[in-house]
């Protein structure tokens, strides 16, 4: 068993979230208390993964340890690969307008830390394509809660929920590779359902589930740099991310904001070659690291990456 670190997927690292922020006021504002309602949509933080977002208020923070084990030749040429990622999320969401006559501004703090183990089974069909079906599921929970909500210059204090929660992915990604020259085109496409939901009687957070479909395109070529002994090439990705149903995010005295599609660009560095520094072995082999950009009109994040990740 070797870890294994060339095809770290976006599905394990966690970390958009999607937060539903409802405000609703019984009478007169001074009559009763107005009540808060906070949703984070687990499973987004941990398939956007280590980096930070912001969307119709809303900005978060996702870090994620991933932990990935490959094991060769499971079934014929087939390698079976287990990601383990652990992600922590930190949100923060701030709105103000106007609702049913009263001036609101309205902020909600949360955190969570969350498991999803993955099954990955990476089938090659030929020498030069790829197709790789995946399962995950795993428990979480969130804690640090707190918000406070101010009609028309009166605070009010408000009680958030605490509780378990769980995730899960079922899809499957196609991956196809061209050499031309000093060239590696790679081009990728994959589609996933995921959804999280309430673990334990009593649990206030909601379901949340939807499908994406992903299509991208990288290109690499290698640039005169080594790592010890290992030479570096350089890459270059754009993804296209549509999601369906749309994502949706209610803001109060506003209409609805809806996010149906996402474009990434990206780079990264790594290695396909094999070496044996000191102290690591050949735990760098293959490796991928670099950043990139999500964004849409309204959808604006940036997170570290793990390479091409179909």
């Amino acid at each position: 068993m070797k870890k294994d670190h060339h095809d770290r997927r976006k599905y394990h690292f966690s970390l958009a979230v999607l937060i539903l922020l409802g405000i609703t006021i019984a009478g007169h504002a001074k009559a009763a208390p107005p009540k808060i309602n906070v949703q984070v949509n687990y499973v987004y933080t941990t398939q956007f993964g280590f980096g930070q977002y912001s969307i119709g208020g809303l900005d978060a923070e996702v870090y994620s340890l991933p932990l990935t084990f490959s094991f060769d030749d499971v079934f014929q040429n087939a390698t079976l690969d287990l990601f383990i990622p652990v992600t922590y999320g930190r949100y923060r969401f701030r709105t103000n307008g106007d609702f049913q006559g009263n001036l609101v501004s309205a902020s909600a703090d949360s955190e969570s830390l969350a498991v999803q183990p993955m099954l990955m089974l990476k089938i090659p069909l030929s020498e030069t394509f790829q197709i790789s079906p995946l399962i995950a599921w795993g428990p979480g929970k969130n804690f640090g809660a707190d918000g406070q909500i101010i009609v028309d210059g009166e605070k009010y204090a408000v009680d958030l929920n605490e509780a378990w929660f769980y995730t899960y992915q079922l899809g499957v990604s196609g991956l196809f590779r061209h050499h031309s020259g000093g060239y590696e085109l790679l081009y990728g496409m994959a589609f996933i359902w995921a959804g999280n939901g309430n673990l334990g009687k009593g649990n206030r957070n909601q379901s949340e589930a939807y499908g994406t479909l992903y299509t991208g395109a990288e290109v690499r070529h290698p640039i005169r740099a080594h790592l010890g002994n290992i030479p570096l090439n350089a890459g270059v990705f754009v993804i296209y991310h549509n999601f369906t149903p749309s994502l949706k995010f209610t803001r109060p005295g506003r209409g609805n904001l809806s996010v149906q599609q996402i474009m990434e660009l990206g780079v990264s560095l790594g290695s396909t070659a094999s070496g044996n520094l000191p102290y690591v072995g050949d735990f760098l082999d293959d490796f991928r690291i670099g950043l990139s950009y999500q964004t849409n009109q309204n959808f604006h994040g940036i997170r570290l990456n793990f390479g091409f990740p179909f």
